[in-house]
Parts: structure tokens; C-alpha cells; sequence
């Protein structure tokens, strides 16, 4: 983990796309979908998460960024308190409609 610490977020992704592991799992993950790849790949579209600490705080991971950025303390529901914070801080900001979510947990709920 260390090793990505002085890297750049272009460093990093170039790292990721070069790993033969991740090649391979995307490339059997690229074959079995049902849409033609897109000729022109360059985006400006990425990924970030959002997760609790054992210090009961949010924290935003974003690959962009040099480090995680602390996003407040959860006092009620995690999911209530992340979704508000998107909301004010990337949907009202933009008028952009290329967003989505996704939500990860364990099976049944917690």
C-alpha cells in the first residue's frame, strides 16, 4: 500500500492498467457483456467511495486525489449521511447527468 503513497492518481492508473491480473479479469469481464467498446476511451469519468472508520467518521477515496478526505462524523444512518453529502457537494454542484451510485454491503442488509 505504501508503494502508491508518492504516486500521482495518473501513476496509479497506469499502474492498474498494466497489472496482468486486472487485464485479465476485465478483459473476461469485457466478453461477456452485450455492447460494442466504444471507440474513443477517453473520459474524464472515475470512481470514488465513501466508507466508515474505526473512528466513526466518512471518508471519500477518490483516486484523484492525493489522499482520503474526511467527510464529517456519522451520527445516524451512513448511507442517509453519504447521500447528503454527494448531494451538496457533487449533484448540486453540477449540472452534469452522467452520475450513478451503487451501494455495497452484506447480503441482507446490516
Amino acid at each position: 500500500m505504501g508503494y502508491f503513497l508518492d504516486k500521482s492518481p495518473l501513476e496509479r492508473a497506469k499502474f492498474l492498467e498494466t497489472t496482468p491480473l486486472f487485464a485479465n479479469i476485465h478483459a473476461d469481464a469485457a466478453g461477456t457483456g452485450q455492447s460494442a467498446v466504444p471507440t474513443d476511451l477517453d473520459t474524464d469519468l472515475h470512481f470514488t467511495c465513501f466508507v466508515t472508520g474505526q473512528d466513526g467518521k466518512i471518508w471519500e477515496l477518490d483516486g484523484r486525489r492525493k489522499g482520503p478526505v474526511e467527510r464529517g462524523v456519522v451520527q445516524g444512518d451512513f448511507f442517509t449521511e453519504v447521500a447528503k453529502t454527494i448531494k451538496e457537494t457533487y449533484v448540486d454542484q453540477s449540472s452534469s447527468i452522467q452520475f450513478g451510485m451503487v451501494a455495497l454491503g452484506p447480503p441482507g442488509g446490516w
